[in-house]
């Protein structure tokens, strides 16, 4: 992606315990000048799964490069195992 622009991301939660609940969803691995944001977030599952959009911004003084991201999601005591994604900063 370019700097001074934006990537959205589909990301898909998934319940293995046929619960629905609530779960925050954080990324770390950013680069500097760069923001993430979810919507929504916390996502509300159902009994199966549910869904949130990540939207990747790096600022016009972004430091160009391939960087990897790890997102995770929260629920209570319970953090998933990361997830990783590739971003590459133009």
């Amino acid at each position: 992606m370019k700097r001074k622009s934006s990537g959205s991301y589909a990301v898909k939660i998934t319940v293995s315990n046929g619960i629905s609940s609530s779960v925050t969803l954080s990324v770390n691995g950013l680069p500097s000048r760069t923001s993430a944001s979810f919507s929504p977030n916390p996502v509300t599952t159902s009994t199966t799964s549910g869904s949130s959009t990540l939207t990747i911004r790096p600022g016009p003084s972004a430091t160009p490069g391939t960087y990897s991201l790890m997102i995770t999601g929260t629920n209570g005591g319970f953090t998933s195992k990361p997830y990783a994604v590739t971003i590459i900063i133009k």
